[in-house]
């Protein structure tokens, strides 16, 4: 699993450009037949016949970065971001643009030393050094181009790891693992969706031609840090995390938690009283409405190209998982309605 989650992180994709994590999602699940639409959304599919019920998994492949806007006379590129990116997550980091050929830079900021303003730039304003001139960045890269964090997986203490775009790169491999080893007792589409990160944008597109008896979600959510512990956070290696609230069917956050207990899988719940700041925001309200649920995994240093996981709590969202899919024909014959 560790060498899965690896090719899945360092697999360059910030939102527009998935390619590369497309193809690194493939090599790394077990998949009947894909397609790939207009938008760049990857369909996987596990098909079990004619009649049976059709559950969507989704987790987006896109991860943060960032786009050229302008390269000035010495020859330094400055950046718009694409997500939410605090800057001071950037200076001293390592990026690569990808042009006609990948170019690496450091993010480059006045010494302490020489520095009399003693405040963090904004994004726009710290420039990008690749040592090389404008007249030489012209011939290889454009306005416009996208600019994304390096960085390969590294092993913490136990069972704890840091890289990039762990969001959602550890959904994707939930994702890639259940494609391995779920039943065959419904058709299965994992929906690895584009641009979530500049909001919800390849969903939105994808559940245009989908219509399915339910879905599920699986993406981060913030873990406890040092500094902040609150009712939001959740300590990594305690398992998933179930979402309830309006933006969750709760037929369907029962039978997770039932499901859990039964099986006796570490998880915890989260209450989110609006709208999740995830892809199901969308799919709940696609169509005539999707009966949705929500797991997530706890990650800390979110949006930084040093985020944190522990590789247990994704072993217990994809065992989770595959208990809640053993019994969705249960789960489906209920239905869904509130009366």
């Amino acid at each position: 699993m560790y060498d899965s989650l690896g090719s899945l992180t360092s697999a360059f994709g910030v939102p527009g450009h998935e390619g590369e994590i497309r193809k690194a999602i493939l090599s790394n699940g077990q998949f009947e037949y894909h397609e790939v639409d207009n938008f760049g959304n990857l369909y996987c599919h596990n098909k079990a016949g004619e009649g049976a019920p059709t559950v969507l998994l989704d987790a987006h492949m896109d991860e943060i970065g960032f786009i050229v806007k302008h390269i000035d006379a010495d020859g330094m590129i400055y950046l718009n971001p694409m997500g939410g990116i605090d800057p001071r997550c950037m200076i001293g980091n390592r990026l690569m643009v990808r042009g006609s050929e990948d170019i690496v830079g450091i993010v480059c900021n006045t010494p302490p030393h020489l520095s009399t303003e003693g405040k963090v730039p904004d994004i726009g304003d710290l420039p990008l050094d690749t040592g090389l001139t404008k007249r030489e960045l012209e011939e290889i890269i454009y306005i416009g181009a996208p600019v994304g964090f390096l960085g390969k997986l590294m092993r913490l203490s136990g069972t704890k790891v840091s890289s990039k775009g762990l969001d959602n790169r550890a959904g994707c491999l939930v994702l890639c693992e259940l494609s391995k080893t779920l039943a065959a007792n419904c058709n299965v589409t994992y929906l690895f969706s584009t641009q979530e990160e500049v909001g919800t944008r390849g969903v939105e597109v994808a559940l245009k031609t989908m219509d399915p008896d339910l879905a599920l979600c699986v993406d981060v959510t913030q873990g406890n840090m040092h500094f902040i512990k609150s009712p939001i956070t959740r300590e990594l290696g305690s398992g998933t995390i179930i979402g309830t609230g309006p933006n969750i069917h709760p037929k369907i956050f029962g039978s997770l938690v039932e499901h859990a207990k039964k099986e006796n899988i570490p998880f915890s719940t989260k209450a989110y009283p609006k709208a999740t700041p995830t892809n199901l925001r969308t799919i709940q309200l696609s169509g005539g409405g999707v009966p949705s649920g929500l797991l997530a995994i706890p990650l800390k240093y979110m949006h930084t190209p040093t985020e944190v996981i522990d590789i247990n709590d994704i072993t217990s969202t994809i065992s989770l998982i595959r208990a809640f899919i053993d019994d969705v024909d249960d789960v489906i014959q209920e239905g869904f309605t509130f009366y």
